[in-house]
């Protein structure tokens, strides 16, 4: 997963390095990693996407998330199973 933002006024172009935003808190609990974006908070004058990564390429989904407040990832340690949500 990427989180992405950037300025309304200026979209990436093709083959530029994408503007990944880090997330904002990390923890451990039980063997799972989680990873916490707080999305939307500077709106309109930011745009905030996800891409979704495909596992082994560099092929991605990307996704706009217009009325998102935070997204949240759990990779579990020993499975490396990913869950990603955004309420």
């Amino acid at each position: 997963m990427r989180v992405l933002s950037y300025p309304t006024d200026q979209p990436p172009v093709d083959g530029e390095a994408l503007p990944i935003l880090a997330p904002v808190r990390e923890w451990t609990r039980a063997g799972t990693l989680y990873q916490r974006w707080d999305i939307n908070f500077d709106a309109p004058q930011y745009l905030f996407q996800v891409d979704c990564l495909y596992a082994g390429s560099e092929r991605y989904l990307r996704m706009a998330l217009p009325s998102v407040k935070q997204c949240v990832a759990a990779i579990t340690q020993r499975t490396k199973i990913v869950r990603f949500q955004c309420k």
